[in-house]
């Protein structure tokens, strides 16, 4: 930029602010946009998984923790939504697909079989349910376990998220669920009836 009027010499725009050619002064970066150094002409916009809330910025922050960002220049991050869930203490991240149950709960999603509403890309329930027991008369007994997060889709192969469901309920030992209820537990009688 020139500064005062019948400058000869120009300067560059300090971070976080541009000018075009033969301009009097510095126009600062809008939110979700930046310059991280002086003498851009254009300023740059936040990657996915990133925001800027302030105009003027020279950096951009990752999205906190149980939240995300999909689209590049984004001046806030959205929530997950997700009850019970988040992104696992990860920051950064680029994608609701990767919003999941917290430990302790897991993304009721069964319907006859897994290969629906299960899978991250998918999903449209908002709620993680706490881990399933079981009640053995008054007793109420812990079969399944529920780690969160998320775990690879048995038979499909790849990086995408179709490779990956939000993580289902698993048996503890001496435990075991049929294929059709697969949320409720059963006690085992002996090794030969759980065998895995």
């Amino acid at each position: 930029f020139a500064g005062d009027s019948g400058r000869i010499s120009c300067e560059a725009c300090p971070g976080g602010s541009v000018s075009e050619a033969g301009a009097v002064e510095c126009t600062a970066c809008e939110p979700g946009y930046f310059t991280s150094a002086k003498g851009f002409s254009e300023c740059l916009p936040c990657s996915p998984g990133f925001f800027q809330t302030s105009p003027g910025a020279t950096t951009c922050d990752f999205c906190p923790s149980a939240s995300f960002a999909e689209r590049k220049g984004q001046s806030q991050c959205t929530a997950c939504g997700l009850e019970n869930g988040g992104t696992g203490g990860v920051v950064g991240v680029a994608t609701r697909s990767l919003c999941v149950c917290n430990p302790g709960y897991y993304f009721p999603c069964w319907s006859g079989s897994f290969d629906g509403g299960c899978h991250l890309s998918r999903e449209s329930n908002t709620t993680c349910a706490p881990c399933p027991s079981t009640t053995t008369g008054s007793r109420v007994v812990a079969g399944l376990t529920c780690p969160g997060g998320l775990e690879a889709v048995p038979e499909r192969n790849g990086s995408d998220l179709d490779s990956l469901r939000h993580a289902q309920p698993m048996n503890l030992p001496g435990f075991m669920s049929l294929t059709s209820s697969p949320y409720v537990s059963w006690g085992c009688r002996n090794e030969i009836q759980c065998a895995g």
